[in-house]
């Protein structure tokens, strides 16, 4: 259920919380928002500073998250540089203020030890209805990857759908 490296929940363990939090959302019209992250050129931190220091940031990456976030939210390592949150309760504009919440809590990290500074891209999404769970995760992919291709180490919120009968 988590991850070796960094102690987080694992891609298993969240797709759970996800279908449950997508009940919830779907029978009782309880937001939800998703968090995704990655690490802005960590393969070039592991080929400069090798992989201990890519590790090192990675789990320093993970303790942010543990600082900054509420019990109830879950935080996952999905992959190599990637990471989601599961916020529940918590609609787009609260999600988007946890990820400035995160993103700050990186910078801090930094200035306290220049030497293991690292960036994070940042996409954010929220439930609404009618949009089922996959929706949501790709959203903040979709998010996620317009931070990065505008020059990462920001935060970008999807623009929400206007959905049609």
């Amino acid at each position: 259920m988590t991850d070796g490296l960094t102690g987080l929940y694992n891609r298993h363990f969240m797709n759970e919380q996800l279908r449950l939090l997508h009940s919830l959302a779907t029978r009782h019209g309880r937001a939800y928002s998703v968090i995704a992250i990655d690490v802005d050129h960590l393969k070039q931190v592991n080929d400069t500073f090798g992989h201990e220091m890519g590790d090192a940031a990675l789990r320093g990456l993970a303790n942010a998250l543990r600082r900054t976030l509420r019990a109830s939210d879950v935080p996952v390592k999905t992959g190599g540089d990637e990471f989601l949150v599961l916020l529940p309760d918590t609609g787009l504009t609260e999600a988007a203020l946890v990820a400035k919440r995160i993103r700050d809590a990186i910078d801090e990290q930094g200035k306290a030890d220049p030497d293991s500074a690292i960036t994070v891209s940042l996409g954010v999404a929220g439930w609404s209805a009618g949009r089922d769970a996959k929706a949501v995760l790709e959203a903040a992919d979709s998010a996620l990857y317009t931070a990065k291709g505008a020059g990462r180490d920001r935060i970008s919120i999807e623009a929400q759908p206007v959905l049609t009968d």
